[in-house]
């Protein structure tokens, strides 16, 4: 057993809170020669010290044998450490305690007497300490100098729980897939079309010109269909032919129609250009005219217009497939299921009872009133104010809205919410302008912080994806897709249609999703239907239904789609769930804001969802858990950053990527071959508890107006040799030509090394950072930059002194 040490805190807790000092106990042993032996052990242990009440942190090293181990670690330092602190000191901290600690701990663990010959393992038990045992906690600089390896990636099971096997941090787990693939769904679309009378032969018009020659032969329904096109031949043809006219008009808009060879191959329903992702044309099979070739979607090629019955009947159905699959969801306690009555927002509109409802004005739930409601989500526009004022509540109007609102005066974008909410059977709906006391500051700090609770406990969000303003509206007439008629020799009709189902450019690069405030409202709702020029979508934890019937699934997407952002994420590998969040901030940082100021309140509660699942604490874009890659962002290569003038109640440090306008990109940092630096931890924090739907209870960090500090070692650094590969810096605000004056802090570095004299070219992860001030005492500093330096690059020792990085 190693000597017991006493270790700083992560965070500092407040001045009313009670100090709980932290007893670090080292436990060696040797481990079975056997991994699934070993990785047992490993389990057991856990579970044992979950039972000692403290917090455990396990390094297992599965794939180092002993001397391996030393020479990745400074077994000089652990020497020097035992010689420093005397296994003695266990009986002064712990005078109280007659009991001899080490056999203590040794009996509770249950550790086995015979061990294997090779293989380590090392626990770290960590102990909550009486008042009265309570030593003065040792800082010495030395232990906060030494670097730790990032820990090994552990796997978890379909519902994110930890799963049975642990891989070495090298092992490389794939990466997040941002492809969208097409999934057909024909048992949903029998049971829809069978419930609304829908499953006969559908007076539909194609073009009903005979096709040529060529395309008589085509033979789309076969499952291995491929087409060697000359697009010269069809060029001529397409005047006559229908088929070749539709798919001239593909090439044309794929910007092929120069080419002179094509190859198209059918994908399921889809039909694609050879390397290509984004299909060209779409199959459909007729519902009640006969078996369905496999992996053909049933459907129609034809919408239906958006004030017809049985367009807000599949919108209807959509939300009850939805609640159906998640019927499981009532067994938990804190997630509300949509269809359960939860407490109201602090307004709603009250648009009455029934799709013919005249009811229209603003309701305020008395103390506790339950109902059920929908959000919207939609862009304000850029709208002048005398017209704008119209669209909003302010203390001047909210007493007339109260008792009533005219239907006409709202503007289209409104209206056709109303409408939506009343064909789905709900009486509440959630519009930010009219339930937002607008121009009331004290009322707006309130309420945009309770964003996360209103979107994840609406029924479901709508969403005016495509409304450039709150005057377009969203219920109005589509594009009309031309389609064209083939029949097998069964007899079996299909429609080959233009392919219109394409969530990335209708949703995700659409208007809405530019505005800041929607990446959160998107993740935060449990469902979405999302009305674009195009057609509608429903997002859900399942993926992407479409108008056409088709399905489709994108893993980056179902992440934003989880009904309880963000659990779906945990079931990933540590290092695809870093690259998830990251991504998710990159794609906020391109997106428009009209307030710079609200770039980090336009992600408040999205940044709570993430703490509660990572469970660690999140402020400012950081999350402890992950704190050395999340302060290692860097400003993208085609921006220059521009820093945000905050109010002097909102406090964003520079060590935040919320600190400036601009878009951000993670440095890119393999897994498993990089060790981070101990001397790091977070200072001058308040911290409180906080309630999530469907996450329980978190702890997290409020700055509630003081500074949020990062307590690091800060080193003198020479560019003075010749540029060497590895060594990359990027400045926040400018190209940083002049770097007098400016210091480092190393987060991490590569490892391991191969020869002792490649140390000098061994990459170190840094930041850039200045003083605040002048002369030489000064130990305030902030972030200017980040990037990679050499170990060559780097005064060690000589200069280092630590700072408060704010």
């Amino acid at each position: 057993m190693t000597p017991p040490t006493f270790h700083p805190y992560t965070t500092l807790p407040r001045d009313d809170d009670s100090v709980k000092p932290m007893l670090n106990i080292g436990l060696w042993g040797r481990a079975s020669e056997d991994l699934d032996t070993f990785v047992a052990q490993n389990r057991r242990l856990k579970s044992k010290l979950t039972e000692l009440g403290g917090r455990r942190v396990l390094y297992s090293h599965t794939h180092y044998t002993e001397s391996e181990f030393w020479s990745l670690y400074d077994k000089k330092w652990y020497d020097e450490l035992r010689e420093r602190y005397e296994a003695s000191s266990l009986m002064t901290v712990t005078s109280q305690n007659s009991i001899p600690m080490a056999p203590f701990i040794a009996h509770k663990l249950e550790m086995p007497e015979k061990q294997g010959k090779d293989g380590t393992y090392h626990i770290n038990v960590t102990l909550n300490l009486d008042e009265d045992s309570r030593p003065a906690p040792v800082y010495d600089p030395t232990l906060w100098e030494d670097f730790a390896p990032e820990p090994a990636i552990e796997l978890r099971n379909h519902r994110g729980e930890p799963g049975t096997g642990i891989f070495p941090a090298k092992v490389s787990l794939g990466s997040v897939n941002d492809e969208w693939t097409y999934v057909d769904d024909n048992a949903f679309a029998l049971r829809f079309l069978r419930k609304t009378g829908q499953l006969g032969i559908p007076s539909l018009h194609p073009d009903n010109r005979k096709l040529c020659e060529r395309c008589l032969n085509v033979r789309v329904w076969s499952q291995d269909f491929q087409l060697d096109i000359h697009v010269s031949d069809m060029r001529e043809t397409q005047a006559s032919c229908p088929l070749c006219e539709l798919l001239y008009r593909c090439f044309q808009r794929s910007g092929m129609s120069n080419q002179e060879a094509i190859k198209i191959r059918r994908d399921g329903s889809m039909l694609r250009l050879d390397g290509h992702s984004q299909p060209i044309l779409r199959l459909c099979a007729v519902p009640g005219s006969g078996a369905s070739p496999p992996s053909i979607q049933i459907g129609f090629p034809a919408l239906h217009d958006t004030k017809n019955e049985k367009y807000f009947e599949l919108l209807s159905e959509w939300l009850r497939e939805c609640d159906g699959n998640h019927n499981q969801l009532e067994h938990n306690q804190e997630v509300h299921h949509p269809r359960q009555n939860i407490r109201l927002p602090t307004r709603v509109l009250d648009v009455g009872y029934g799709r013919e409802s005249n009811k229209l004005r603003l309701h305020c739930p008395r103390e506790g009133e339950r109902g059920t409601y929908i959000a919207l989500s939609h862009c304000w526009g850029v709208i002048p104010w005398e017209e704008r004022v119209r669209y909003i509540t302010n203390n001047e109007n909210i007493d007339a809205r109260r008792k009533g609102i005219e239907f006409n005066t709202l503007p289209k974008t409104f209206q056709d919410a109303i409408t939506v909410t009343r064909q789905l059977g709900k009486r509440f709906l959630w519009i930010d302008s009219l339930c937002i006391v607008q121009g009331d500051r004290e009322e707006w700090e309130k309420e945009s912080k309770l964003m996360e609770t209103v979107f994840s406990r609406a029924y479901c969000t709508i969403a005016a994806s495509s409304a450039t303003d709150s005057t377009k509206g969203f219920l109005g007439n589509r594009p009309i897709s031309k389609f064209v008629e083939v029949q097998n020799d069964a007899e079996n009709r299909f429609f080959v249609c233009e392919a219109i189902d394409n969530f990335r450019r209708d949703v995700e690069e659409g208007e809405l999703s530019k505005r800041g405030w929607v990446l959160q409202e998107r993740a935060l709702a449990r469902r979405t239907i999302h009305f674009t020029e195009t057609q509608t979508y429903f997002e859900c934890g399942c993926g992407v239904r479409c108008e056409t019937l088709t399905r489709m699934r994108n893993s980056k997407a179902n992440f934003l789609g989880d009904h309880v952002f963000p659990k779906s994420c945990l079931k990933h590998p540590e290092m695809n769930i870093n690259r998830l969040y990251q991504m998710l901030y990159e794609d906020y940082s391109k997106l428009r804001l009209t307030s710079p100021t609200d770039r980090s309140v336009a992600i408040y509660g999205l940044e709570w969802r993430l703490a509660a699942a990572f469970e660690t604490l999140g402020r400012n874009g950081i999350f402890d858990r992950y704190l050395h890659r999340s302060l290692l962002w860097q400003r993208s290569e085609d921006n220059i950053l521009s820093r945000i003038s905050y109010e002097p109640n909102q406090v964003v440090p520079s060590w935040s990527w919320m600190a400036y306008n601009g878009h951000i990109t993670y440095m890119h940092i393999p897994y498993g071959e990089v060790e981070w630096t101990k001397s790091l931890y977070c200072s001058s924090s308040t911290i409180r508890e906080y309630s999530h739907t469907g996450l329980g209870r978190i702890r997290g960090i409020h700055n509630d107006g003081n500074f949020i500090e990062v307590n690091a070692l800060v080193r003198d650094f020479d560019l003075s040799e010749a540029d060497a590969p590895g060594r990359r810096l990027v400045f926040d605000e400018g190209d940083g030509e002049q770097t007098s004056g400016l210091k480092c802090v190393v987060l991490g570095r590569q490892y391991p090394w191969k020869e002792e004299h490649e140390r000098e070219d061994r990459v170190y992860y840094v930041l850039i950072v200045k003083p605040m001030g002048d002369g030489e005492s000064c130990r305030t500093y902030e972030r200017v930059g980040a990037g990679t330096l050499k170990e060559r690059d780097i005064s060690f020792r000589a200069s280092e002194f630590r700072i408060q990085l704010v």
